[in-house]
């Protein structure tokens, strides 16, 4: 019986709400290690808050390799969610590399995402105004 908690529990911990993308242990240590809270941040930003998504966007210039492909899902499939356009405005307030992190992380995402509106789709193609946008284009 105490076997059968500690897995319930340990599957709570790790999946956050229904409604948000899954993150990555690795993505969550990074974080941890930059004092950023993910998951707020996340919450927020799935709820149409442009400061939170920018910081979101901001993340990408932080995180190490291991918590970049977790983190470039995360937001792959958060700009799913919340649109292109919110995305075009919060990344307009990001410098030259945060822009260039933000591009390279979720460009890894889509290959790193199991959600199908996402996987393997090309960056292009998703988030054609905000590619631009990052790349200085817009």
């Amino acid at each position: 019986m105490r076997r059968s908690w500690t897995l319930w529990i340990s599957l709570l911990a790790g999946c956050g709400r229904a409604d948000e993308p899954r993150v990555a242990e690795e993505t969550l240590t990074t974080a941890r290690r930059e004092n950023f809270a993910y998951r707020a941040a996340l919450r927020q930003s799935l709820k149409g808050d442009i400061d939170a998504l920018r910081e979101m966007l901001r993340f990408a210039s932080k995180t190490d390799a291991a918590g970049a492909l977790g983190h470039g899902a995360v937001l792959a499939e958060l700009l799913v969610k919340v649109g292109e356009d919110l995305a075009v405005h919060a990344a307009a307030k990001l410098d030259a590399e945060e822009k260039r992190s933000c591009l390279d992380v979720l460009k890894a995402g889509t290959c790193y995402s199991s959600d199908p509106r996402v996987k393997d789709v090309e960056l292009e193609k998703l988030f054609p105004a905000l590619v631009a946008a990052l790349q200085g284009r817009r």
